[in-house]
């Protein structure tokens, strides 16, 4: 993905497509979704994704995840015993319809340190 940053940003630049300070500004194009739609209602969704895509070169040019849930954790909580050390999967305890959002400011944010 890294590389991908950089192709899509070096097209721009090829193309002129810079603001005052000679960075590069690049189309994306940005997507994402919950594992359970609602349709209106009980947004409750336990994991999402949101990608992003570069207009010029259509490689990835980030992935985010976010998970309000872990089995481990779970399964410690209903036995009522002390969790193992674990790589725990719960990367997310905000709203479920917040997870795509969060997830694109996330790729909007690391995107900047290839503009510097």
């Amino acid at each position: 993905m890294e590389n991908a940053d950089k192709g899509e940003l070096q097209l721009a630049k090829e193309k002129n497509n810079v603001d005052i300070n000679g960075v590069g500004q690049v189309t994306i194009y940005a997507d994402g979704g919950w594992s359970k739609r609602s349709y209106g209602h009980t947004y409750n969704a336990a994991s999402g994704v949101a990608v992003i895509i570069g207009n010029q070169t259509e490689k990835l040019l980030f992935f985010g995840m976010r998970n309000k849930y872990c089995s481990v954790c779970a399964r410690a909580k209903n036995i009522h015993c002390q969790q193992e050390q674990h790589n725990c999967f719960k990367t997310w305890s905000g709203t479920s319809s917040g997870m795509k959002a969060d997830i694109l400011v996330d790729g909007s944010n690391k995107s900047v340190a290839y503009t510097i």
